[in-house]
């Protein structure tokens, strides 16, 4: 009786503590507390077999080692539930709170684009004009790549709508942050790529407006403008202008967080379950990676963004300036902060973050009031779309979730072998190997092994997979020898040295071709089809595109679409300044009227003729094309002094005309 008793007291504290470790706080109706045990217990996974059991919330926290995670739901532009499930620090025991904080990574820009939105609500900036207009304490530095392609002369300017949306053409992906204890570099040190800062310049990669491209740096030049106009620390502009008259009163952009902030804050971990040294990063990037909020805090976010697209409420910014907020700009997905993106019949705005240790993702739709946050401490954000996937699913919000089937049959031919020695035999009935596979179907899959060779001949022999470097002695080897070396060869067996080998080596990519001995013109082809020739890499190394017959380095045979095009002169023929040293000796006019009378061209530049023929060195012939025009230069010297002198001479005669009608 009293083992009974002692057993069902063991079961009743595993309810209790898992109750309390995955499920915190807050009580609701029984309506949404049935819509929460939905959620948690039918994860949406993107490929669903069928007859398979749901995966639940708790079984894919295990699956994916997360420490933590929160959720909040909204429902007809109200929170309908938020939850905390797991550990914000499993080593001091705290649970998630609905009102842990985490870092919200890349989400930083979406509430970074309300406050620059809001400058430009109150007229203290324009979005389509230069940044460095508004920039004082720093200018961004135009080089030749944020040229434009219409003028060589000037520079395209960036513009903070460049920078809201990805299109400025610019460097700097995203920020590593830095260890707690590490020295911090100033924005400017961040901006110019030196130290501490840990990431390169934000500088023009291409021009702007021309395409999209993510970059945390150009929204890091977006925290510095409203710091230069406002004359404020970025943490205290953006918690008195957004974050408090949207009602996050938890969240900051604070780098470091304040001492009296600190229990709040989950700590990061990495996907083996390892703490983040330090328990997180420091950002001074705090635009684009500085945040710390909660999903509740970011659902009041959405909330307002939801209303004051429906013109139902301006806390922070307009109608007019929401509707430009959730506006793609040039025909990219990525609006000013956020992403639109059509899912099903409705359209969400959304963005993730990351930082280190940290993973999180909103949506929230444009019409309905509906959404969800989700925040958690880990560094793999695989379980964030499964937990999505389940409240669109739980809420029936349409088309959002559309995972992919797949019937789950299983078939065992007779002749598979499964002996008790550990031999595992497909399509035989005497496996001579650990796997031995018998057929002429196809052979896929994924295979691990801590050998030298874990999978042996293929079909007839003349293949092998191979975990380390070999003797190139079969028709393909995959190989790799830690962190240096992996690659595949194609090997001829019939000629012992005919082989295409690809591989890797210090992070690089070697590819090579052997061709047999003593056999010459076996060139590294590149076909289309059977017969259609791409680019052909010759055994003497020239690359020909467009012939098969390459005579330089380079030789293509048709047009080149280039940006520029640098090309370094030999020592002879020098650049042309000798023109303009005193022994220079011009050829008088008369001669070179006779030479262009004669040859029908300039001397010492090629007929057309001979281009026709052999083609011209651009470096070559603009050396000589520039000696012409300096000679051109010093020929209107020339004739200008033959001006003036004759202007003088004219000025005398009109003078002793002048005299002589005097003395009549």
């Amino acid at each position: 009786m009293m083992k009974y008793v002692h057993s069902l007291f063991l079961i009743s504290l595993c309810q209790v503590l898992f109750t309390t470790l995955y499920a915190q706080e807050k009580k609701y109706s029984p309506e949404i507390e049935s819509k929460i045990k939905e959620v948690e217990n039918n994860l949406g996974l993107w490929v669903r077999v069928e007859g398979d059991p749901s995966h639940t919330l708790k079984e894919r926290m295990n699956f994916y080692h997360v420490n933590g995670v929160s959720i909040a739901v909204i429902k007809d532009y109200k929170i309908e539930w938020v939850r905390g499930y797991g550990w914000a620090d499993s080593v001091e025991q705290r649970p998630v709170t609905t009102t842990t904080l985490f870092q919200a990574g890349s989400i930083s820009k979406s509430l970074n684009g309300v406050g620059v939105l809001k400058l430009a609500q109150d007229k203290r900036l324009n979005l389509y004009a230069d940044v460095n207009d508004y920039l004082t304490t720093w200018k961004f530095p135009y080089d030749s790549l944020s040229k434009s392609k219409y003028s060589l002369s000037e520079s395209k300017k960036v513009t903070l709508a460049n920078l809201l949306s990805h299109t400025a053409g610019l460097s700097v992906h995203g920020f590593p942050g830095y260890e707690r204890g590490d020295s911090i570099p100033s924005l400017i040190q961040v901006l110019e790529g030196k130290k501490p800062a840990n990431t390169s310049a934000v500088r023009s990669a291409f021009e702007p407006g021309l395409k999209y491209q993510y970059s945390g740096g150009g929204t890091t030049i977006s925290q510095l403008i409203l710091q230069d106009i406002t004359g404020k620390p970025y943490d205290l502009f953006m918690r008195e202008n957004v974050l408090k008259p949207m009602g996050m009163k938890n969240s900051f952009y604070t780098q470091p967080p304040l001492r009296d902030k600190q229990k709040l804050l989950a700590s990061g971990y990495y996907n083996d379950g390892k703490e983040v040294k330090g328990k997180y990063h420091i950002y001074p990037e705090q635009a684009a990676a500085g945040l710390w909020t909660n999903p509740t805090d970011l659902a009041y976010y959405i909330i307002e963004t939801q209303l004051a697209l429906q013109g139902k409420s301006n806390k922070v910014l307009s109608q007019e300036m929401t509707k430009l907020r959730l506006t793609p700009y040039d025909n990219n997905s990525a609006a000013l902060g956020v992403f639109i993106i059509k899912k099903g019949e409705q359209t969400y705005f959304e963005h993730t973050g990351q930082d280190e240790g940290f993973i999180s993702k909103y949506y929230g739709s444009m019409e309905g009031g509906n959404g969800v946050v989700v925040m958690a401490n880990t560094y793999d954000p695989a379980i964030l779309d499964e937990i999505i996937n389940s409240v669109a699913t739980a809420y029936k919000w349409k088309g959002f979730y559309n995972p992919v089937q797949r019937p789950k049959t299983i078939t065992v031919p007779q002749a598979n072998t499964f002996p008790t020695e550990g031999h595992v035999g497909i399509g035989t009935t005497t496996p001579g190997h650990k796997l031995d596979v018998n057929g002429a179907g196809n052979f896929a899959g994924k295979l691990t092994g801590t050998s030298a060779t874990f999978v042996g001949p293929i079909a007839s022999g003349n293949g092998r997979i191979n975990s380390s470097r070999v003797a190139y002695s079969e028709g393909l080897v995959i190989a790799t020898n830690g962190i240096d070396y992996g690659g595949i060869t194609f090997h001829n067996t019939s000629k012992s040295t005919d082989r295409l080998n690809a591989s890797t080596y210090k992070w690089g990519l070697v590819l090579g071709y052997s061709p047999p001995v003593g056999i010459a013109g076996n060139d590294l082809i590149f076909n289309y089809g059977n017969s259609m020739e791409l680019l052909r890499l010759s055994t003497s190394g020239n690359v020909g595109i467009g012939t098969t017959t390459p005579g330089e380095k380079l030789a293509v045979n048709g047009t080149i679409l280039a940006k520029e095009v640098k090309v370094k002169l030999s020592a002879s023929p020098s650049w042309p300044n000798f023109v303009f040293k005193p022994a220079y000796k011009l050829t008088s006019l008369p001669d070179l009227e006779r030479y262009i009378q004669q040859n029908q061209h300039l001397p010492d530049i090629p007929s057309a003729a001979e281009v026709e023929k052999d083609g011209i060195k651009l470096g070559e012939m603009n050396a000589k094309l520039l000696q012409k025009i300096e000679e051109l230069t010093l020929y209107m010297i020339d004739f200008k002094k033959e001006m003036e002198l004759m202007k003088t001479e004219n000025q005398s005669l009109k003078a002793d005309v002048v005299q002589l009608k005097a003395h009549k």
